[in-house]
């Protein structure tokens, strides 16, 4: 398999791509994908996963926490 070319503001991540570029752990995401807690788009016949980036950005505005004024 080659590797993967970087694509800055791409719509699709593969699972190491999102872990790179947001540096978060691919089991994490992972866990998120298989758990139906982050949407993922599989190919037919593909092994590979990809991860909509808009919905990745979505799940880490969830994750923030709030400022105490």
């Amino acid at each position: 398999m080659r590797p993967m070319k970087p694509r800055p503001g791409a719509q699709l991540l593969t699972v190491k791509a999102a872990a790179c570029e947001y540096g978060l752990p691919e089991g994490m995401l992972r866990d998120l994908v298989h758990g139906g807690e982050l949407r993922a788009i599989q190919p037919p016949g593909k092994r590979r996963i990809f991860i909509v980036r808009q919905d990745l950005l979505a799940k880490l505005d969830q994750w923030v926490v709030p400022t105490i004024p």
